[in-house]
């Protein structure tokens, strides 16, 4: 039986990007394993350090001791991947250099990521946001502050960064070409209103990035296999689906309050494909 090590590996998104698809195309590599370790603000609970610049979690991000950040990356053996959501640091990066961890990062349309964090929030009563977002008077306005975030107040018990922020914290890691840098667009496949053919060609990119041998009936295969509507943090999972969400007014609060993020992302899409 053939044996190859491969590379540890850091599968980074932007929440409510496609974390779920970018895992799930994982499962289906026999020679890569789930470390069992998902990065999340929760990873660094009992070793919080406000001294520190590396962040865990996006959308309402903790500061984590660079020793035990490093000690939680360390668990990460050759052929495995943790997966989550980690914002970008010259510190973290160093450690993910030092360590021969490699990154695959998952970004999406920030529009997209908005409307798929509220529904989300929405449909999941246990959400540490569900009571503050169902609180508020209608759909508009819940959409509206998952664009702008806000600080922690009586009514939420943690704060929510705007989506120009997390979007940017992410983004970072994208313009490192030691990275490997996807999008949910190309990846969703025409399940989800993609392209095949940009499928194909993102799914064998990431294959080539981390060495990982397949042929061409291993790349049809895994194509058919990742899309999938069973995840518990599965929205839509359709490129368009967010303008089923926006109003013209709610389209220009958002170009009014969040323009910067679109910006990165076309500038990156274009960086993306023009390589």
């Amino acid at each position: 039986m053939m044996t190859r090590v491969l590379p540890p590996l850091m599968l980074n998104s932007l929440p409510k990007a496609g974390t779920h698809l970018l895992s799930r195309l994982f499962e289906y590599l026999p020679l890569y394993t789930h470390s069992g370790v998902v990065l999340s603000n929760e990873t660094a609970k009992g070793h919080e350090d406000d001294r520190s610049d590396i962040k865990l979690g996006v959308t309402s991000p903790k500061r984590i001791n660079p020793s035990a950040f490093t000690e939680v990356m360390r668990e990460l053996n050759y052929s495995q991947y943790h997966y989550g959501h980690l914002p970008y640091s010259k510190e973290t990066d160093e450690i993910l250099t030092q360590l021969g961890v490699k990154m695959v990062v998952l970004l999406r349309d920030p529009r997209a990521v908005v409307c798929s964090n509220v529904h989300f929030i929405l449909k999941n009563k246990h959400h540490e946001l569900h009571d503050t977002f169902t609180a508020l008077p209608n759909f508009n306005a819940q959409l509206k502050t998952a664009i702008v975030g806000f600080d922690r107040t009586q009514n939420a018990r943690k704060e929510l960064l705007s989506i120009n922020q997390c979007y940017a914290s992410i983004a970072k890691w994208g313009t490192d070409a030691n990275k490997k840098l996807i999008f949910f667009e190309d990846l969703i496949g025409a399940r989800g209103d993609g392209d095949e053919l940009s499928q194909r060609k993102t799914v064998s990119e990431i294959l080539s990035y981390v060495g990982y041998p397949y042929t061409n009936d291993d790349l049809t295969k895994l194509c058919d296999q990742i899309f999938s509507e069973s995840s518990p943090t599965f929205s839509r999972g359709r490129v368009e689906g967010w303008r089923m969400d926006f109003t013209p007014e709610l389209e220009q609060y958002f170009n009014d309050n969040a323009g910067d993020s679109f910006k990165m992302h076309q500038q990156l899409r274009q960086k993306h494909t023009a390589d």
